[in-house]
């Protein structure tokens, strides 16, 4: 569905019945992957007494004819045969409405006429999409062509193809506001016949289990009532009440709407290329040209302030920083001398206003994990000398894994039943939020994209000057890849079109293979510069179709989960002359975790207007490998560990596992290894030098 056509449909009521349909197959088969019973009536007596025996034995035998006479009604076949047809039956009606989208199925029901007879569409040719605006049609014989074509015109879907030899192009209009109108109170009503079919069903099914269960036992009835799980079938069809009927919802009814079209939208793409079983050909992969991958040290150095006109600095914002056992937005925690990430980032756009009497904004994408709390820490800033703006991306409802039904059941169902749905969502959000519009109409053409934990990402005016002048819509910054990134996404040619390859995206059995080091030699920093223009014109067309990343996750009450998301970086096959540049690596610095704290609150670095600058002093380019263990992984445990951080000016790799504790002026060279087992504490003496050394057992300095 449109992305446009849900804001004049407020309700979810009409977006509901499509997102059921098109998960319940799955559901279905879990429902009823169990035998169909046997008829098989078993009859249970009782004891008669002998003053009532007479009695019990008419009774007996009218039971006994009674069930010679039973036939059982319940089908167990026949329902599903029925719930299916009902399911399918509205499946192909929604797949077959116009949506302002490129959609073979539109044609589905188009009758061409032959010699006095009629055939469907598939019959006579094939339909694919060439554009997300255009269908085409290649018939299989030419002589049939303006037959083709008639049947397009008559079949009232109110489209105009073109011939084209033995192909039909068929532009696909957008929906006018009163198609629009007209489509969603259709929508609604198709939806809530299918609900009323559906608890029909139910309802026969439930009077056909109660006829059986007078003749059978209550185990076995309560067995076949659990393996039928007909009142199931109603609650997972239960249709979630409109937020518009929802008083106290504290997002608009038009944000939510937008959040469940974004929803749908990626939903039905996932079930259908799960249908298709979709995967990438691992043939077709190429590496890049050195077109398609500059260098950084080729491109010319630029001083031009007056780029910087055009320029919007934005941060992802969405994380929390759980993972170092921290509450809140990942982007408060302290990083550096009592600074924050937001204070490094903030300290670093206003000097670069100040410095070039220019004004950058700086914009914050949170997730519904981190508003609130974001735009409470920004009030500090409001005496300095940057304009600040924050937005609110996407949220998605988590889908169960067994049933591909949505977790929360209405808009108000707890926050943890959803989940923001990845940085690719920053598209959508930028262009929904009207916040594309309002910087465009500020003259800002540029927009420079980074993770708020990456301290090695700043305004470059030689990367902005080139973008310029190259014409390029899209830059993704790379750098070369070590063991530590084995992961990470990196670019590829696939059929001559460059793209971001995600290891989500990887068959199982070539994984090994994409963390080869000798064959993907770079990686994404997830550093990138979007032409805003670009990004307006692609969103206005509907053009952006991201790969979907499915990232498994369990519930706190051991419910297994998915999440549909995707990457901001996959939109660089929409741009036109995208291409990425390997950067040094000083321009990927994440702060991940306790160890790569560790690497940037050391002497390894200097601070400076809120950059990181590494140490003059270093003898070599690379930074140390760093591995804390468990007993570290926390930042409160991280900071009581230390009572200062080690000098490692020369330090090339450093592993510390178990109970260890650093005194102050610690100075560690070369590879150092500290193990202490379980049970065993080491504590490292304020002072020492430790260079190429193993340290294990069990060392102690105590007081005097």
């Amino acid at each position: 569905m449109s992305s446009r056509l849900l804001r004049s449909v407020v309700s979810v009521q009409s977006l509901r019945p499509a997102l059921r349909i098109a998960a319940r197959p799955a559901a279905v088969q879990v429902a009823w992957q169990k035998p169909v019973f046997t008829t098989a009536i078993r009859c249970y007596a009782k004891k008669a007494k002998d003053s009532k025996k007479k009695s019990n034995v008419e009774s007996k035998a009218v039971r006994e004819e009674e069930e010679e006479d039973f036939v059982r009604q319940f089908n167990e076949k026949d329902i599903q045969g029925r719930y299916e047809s009902s399911i399918n039956s509205l499946k192909e009606h929604f797949s077959s409405l116009r949506i302002g989208r490129a959609n073979p199925s539109l044609l589905d029901n188009v009758r061409i006429r032959i010699e006095n007879a009629n055939f469907s569409i598939k019959d006579v040719a094939q339909v694919t999409v060439r554009d997300p605006q255009t269908l085409l049609v290649t018939v299989h014989d030419s002589d049939y062509t303006s037959a083709v074509d008639k049947g397009i015109r008559e079949a009232g879907l109110n489209l105009n193809p073109i011939i084209d030899n033995k192909m039909i192009r068929v532009p696909i209009p957008k929906p006018s506001k009163e198609s629009r109108d007209k489509m969603a109170k259709l929508i609604s009503t198709t939806g809530e016949q299918t609900k009323l079919k559906v608890r029909s069903i139910r309802q026969d099914g439930m009077k056909q289990l109660k006829h059986d269960s007078k003749h059978q036992s209550a185990d076995e009835i309560k067995k076949l009532e659990k393996i039928a799980s007909v009142q199931n079938m109603t609650d997972n069809m239960t249709i979630a009440k409109s937020p518009a009927a929802s008083r106290n919802h504290t997002l608009s009814t038009l944000a939510f709407s937008q959040d469940m079209d974004g929803f749908y939208m990626l939903f039905t793409r996932y079930l259908d290329e799960k249908a298709k079983g979709t995967k990438i050909d691992w043939e077709k992969i190429q590496s890049p040209s050195n077109e398609q991958i500059v260098s950084y040290a080729d491109i010319p150095i630029s001083s031009s302030t007056s780029d910087l006109t055009k320029l919007a600095v934005l941060k992802l914002n969405g994380g929390l920083g759980t993972t170092m056992g921290c509450v809140g937005p990942k982007s408060a925690i302290e990083v550096r001398d009592n600074m924050t990430f937001l204070d490094l980032s903030v300290r670093q756009i206003e000097y670069l206003n100040k410095k070039h009497d220019v004004s950058v904004p700086f914009i914050l994408m949170n997730s519904f994990n981190t508003d609130d709390d974001t735009k409470r820490i920004v009030q500090k800033y409001a005496t300095h000398n940057i304009d600040i703006i924050t937005f609110n991306q996407s949220r998605h409802p988590r889908i169960k894994k067994e049933t591909l039904l949505p977790v929360p059941r209405t808009p108000d169902s707890p926050i943890e039943q959803w989940y923001p749905p990845g940085h690719g969502d920053l598209y959508e959000s930028l262009y929904n939020s009207g916040l594309l519009d309002q910087l465009l109409s500020q003259g800002k053409e540029y927009l420079f994209v980074s993770n708020v934990d990456n301290l090695g990402a700043t305004v470059d005016l030689n990367i902005l000057h080139h973008m310029i002048e190259s014409g390029s819509e899209f830059l993704m910054e790379v750098t070369d890849k070590t063991k530590a990134d084995i992961k990470g996404g990196t670019l590829i040619d696939y059929n001559g079109q460059i793209r971001l390859l995600e290891i989500a995206q990887v068959p199982d059995e070539h994984v090994e293979d994409f963390k080869s080091i000798k064959k993907f030699k770079i990686f994404n920093t997830n550093n990138l510069w979007i032409d805003l223009k670009a990004t307006k014109r692609i969103m206005d067309e509907e053009a952006l179709d991201l790969e979907i990343i499915i990232n498994h996750k369990t519930t706190d009450h051991g419910e297994k989960v998915i999440q549909l998301e995707t990457a901001v970086g996959s939109g660089i096959k929409h741009f036109k002359q995208a291409h990425g540049i390997n950067v040094p690596r000083t321009r990927f610095l994440p702060v991940k975790s306790t160890s790569d704290l560790f690497l940037v609150t050391s002497n390894l670095y200097s601070l400076i207007h809120g950059e990181l600058i590494i140490n003059s002093k270093r003898m070599f380019n690379n930074v140390p490998l760093i591995k804390l263990g468990e007993d570290f992984k926390k930042v409160q445990a991280f900071l009581q560990r230390f009572k200062s951080i080690p000098h490692i000016l020369e330090l090339d790799h450093l592993t510390v596992t178990g109970d260890v504790t650093f005194g102050n002026n610690v100075e560690l060279r070369g590879t150092v290894i500290i193990v202490a087992n379980h049970g065993e504490r080491i504590d490292i003496p304020s002072g020492s030098i430790l260079e190429n050394k193993v340290v294990s057992g069990n060392l102690r300095i105590l007081d005097h």
